[in-house]
């Protein structure tokens, strides 16, 4: 199994595009009054992050390591590894990716976001030898 921990504090996508609190709370509104009925059946549904943001919607980790508890029988390559934030802009979605340096005893990975382009899902997160999140060689 893998354990996920953010370490440090930057300033999230959504914060560096300009969104400021009021963008947050109108959301909330939005959610809490003009759509109440579709918002209390998504709350049930467990699904009331998709329509208001959490809490810490305005930073992201500088940092994040995973520790992998699996079994190394060489088959898959362990994530394991402290990945750092990169500072390019405007190159992957939401600026979101990570990267696991190369060592001698493991592969280069990226941490991205693929998004759900339809906006009818979650995002979902990648890890990654590409820095491509459609690239299935990797």
């Amino acid at each position: 199994s893998l354990s996920i921990v953010g370490k440090g504090i930057v300033p999230s996508f959504r914060v560096e595009v300009g969104l400021m609190d009021v963008a947050a709370k109108s959301l909330k509104n939005h959610a809490t009054y003009v759509r109440k009925k579709e918002y209390a059946a998504a709350q049930a549904n467990g699904d009331a992050r998709r329509w208001v943001y959490p809490d810490n919607w305005m930073n992201w980790p500088q940092e994040i390591t995973i520790e992998d508890s699996r079994e190394d029988d060489g088959s898959a390559i362990l994530l394991g590894g402290i990945y750092f934030r990169v500072r390019c802009k405007q190159t992957f979605n939401q600026n979101a990716c990570w990267i696991r340096r190369k060592t001698d005893d493991a592969t280069e990975l990226y941490l991205l976001i693929k998004p759900d382009v339809s906006r009818v899902g979650p995002d979902v997160g990648i890890i990654s030898t590409s820095t491509n999140h459609d690239d299935v060689t990797s």
